[in-house]
């Protein structure tokens, strides 16, 4: 394969910045482009990563990869899934945790797929997760799930947290931006 330049459909400039200074380790040049890309409706961060990098890879006609990242609450049997950016429009964290009133169980696994395809390939998976809690009360700043959503080894929610240790964090964890920048050297 030993492809040296790679196109990341996003535009999240945390997941850039994070996968930008990794790639650099590997010599593989990274390229940030947002792109519109259909998401399919499926609960499943796989199938959603799996069916856009594939429509990127053809409709531009070279090697790309993309994310997408899920967020399944185990008290709400795995919602809201990959559906992550409906609910940060359309809920507050006030809704979120009205319908986590009364569970016991706040563990929330976060779940990344970073998936590469070059035109006329399969794409190939690389899947993380982590687990989290949800907060009994919304704090600081950003999206509905930064309000709420307690990274593993952090005591507030990711929005009441420093940004540098949040970025910190998510480069130190994030083994899949790894795992695909040696698939892509090699």
């Amino acid at each position: 394969m030993n492809i040296k330049e790679v196109t990341f459909v996003t535009g999240n400039q945390g997941k850039w910045e994070i996968a930008r200074d990794i790639f650099k380790e590997y010599g593989v040049t990274l390229y940030q482009e947002k792109i519109e890309t259909p998401e399919i409706q499926s609960l499943d961060v796989q199938e959603v990563a799996s069916y856009s990098v594939s429509f990127a890879a053809e409709k531009y006609g070279k090697a790309v990869m993309k994310s997408d990242v899920g967020y399944y609450f185990n008290a709400l049997n795995g919602f809201p899934g990959a559906f992550v950016k409906f609910i940060n429009q359309s809920l507050t964290p006030d809704d979120i945790l009205s319908m986590m009133r009364g569970k016991e169980d706040r563990s929330i696994i976060l779940r990344e797929c970073l998936a590469y395809a070059e035109p006329n390939k399969e794409p190939v998976l690389f899947i993380s997760e982590e687990i989290g809690q949800i907060a009994t009360e919304a704090i600081g700043k950003g999206s509905t799930m930064d309000q709420i959503l307690i990274l593993k080894g952090f005591t507030k929610p990711k929005g009441a947290c420093d940004q540098n240790q949040i970025f910190e964090h998510f480069k130190n964890s994030l083994h899949i931006y790894h795992d695909i920048a040696k698939y892509i050297k090699k």
